[in-house]
């Protein structure tokens, strides 16, 4: 691929995935998009966690973004309600090998399994975008995304609409990391800003998110009091423990929304209320 189509992908590809983003690092970002949009015909977004409607808003506004701008978007995920890291290698590496021209998903937890993929998309003239990983990755183009801070903030003011006294119990993916330690410090700023709220519990998965139900069964049983869970990443463990624990319609799981309503095909089936509108277009 020559310099200038090079240039004028990235661009086209960055004013698509940025446009749902509240933060850009790159040198590449358009100020004249659509001059340069036809340049580019196809982008893949692997989705970390399909059914997670943060993840699932970009998707959404991406596809938006890249149907004005007639580029054809392919968004694809890991099955299961968790980040599955060997699945997206998997998509990605399939990626790769049929030389889509950009790609964009979330890198944080495998960033040099990635990379590795990563770089032979670049040495072929492909761009990468990484969405939220703080920088977990060298070889992408440029990154986009909310900060970890922002995800934490906007799943504690969920909580904090509802009426009356919550109590929180939170599980974390570790106290390290690009973006964790950023994410319990926002978490727990966050519930101290609102009278109506009290964290009664915070447990870390170390990143094994089979072990989601253990923690959620465990965290419910000990502090019967709670009212919401808030998980960093992955729904089906939180969900499998509500369900278990028979605290259906009572526990509130927030994944990363801005409100309490009832959602999301497997909490609405088992009558768990989620939280279901995620930031739309972040700020």
């Amino acid at each position: 691929m020559s310099r200038p189509l090079l240039r004028a992908v990235v661009i086209a590809a960055a004013v698509v995935i940025a446009g749902c983003s509240n933060d850009v690092s790159s040198s590449s970002r358009a100020t004249t998009p659509r001059a340069h949009a036809g340049k580019l015909s196809n982008i893949l977004y692997v989705n970390p966690l399909p059914g997670d409607t943060y993840w699932d808003t970009i998707g959404t506004c991406m596809q938006t973004e890249a149907k004005t701008r007639g580029i054809a978007l392919r968004v694809v995920g890991p099955p299961g309600g968790n980040v599955d890291f060997q699945a997206m290698h998997n998509l990605l590496s399939q990626a790769v090998e049929s030389r889509t021209q950009a790609i964009a998903t979330w890198s944080s937890g495998s960033s040099r399994a990635f990379d590795a993929l990563f770089a032979r998309a670049r040495r072929y003239g492909g761009m990468v975008a990484t969405l939220g990983s703080r920088g977990a990755s060298r070889n992408q183009n440029f990154e986009v995304g909310n900060s970890a801070a922002y995800k934490a903030r906007i799943r504690v003011r969920a909580v904090a609409r509802r009426s009356g006294r919550q109590y929180i119990g939170a599980i974390l993916q570790g106290r390290t990391g690009p973006d964790l330690a950023e994410y319990e410090s926002a978490l727990r700023d966050e519930v101290a800003k609102h009278r109506n709220l009290t964290l009664v519990d915070v447990q870390y998965n170390n990143g094994k998110f089979t072990k989601d139900v253990e923690i959620a069964s465990t965290m419910l049983t000990r502090h019967p009091e709670i009212t919401a869970l808030i998980n960093y990443s992955g729904f089906t463990g939180m969900l499998t423990a509500i369900k278990e624990q028979h605290r259906a319609g009572k526990v509130l799981g927030y994944m990363g929304s801005e409100d309490g309503q009832r959602g999301g095909v497997q909490g609405a089936a088992d009558r768990i209320p989620l939280s279901t509108r995620s930031a739309g277009r972040a700020r």
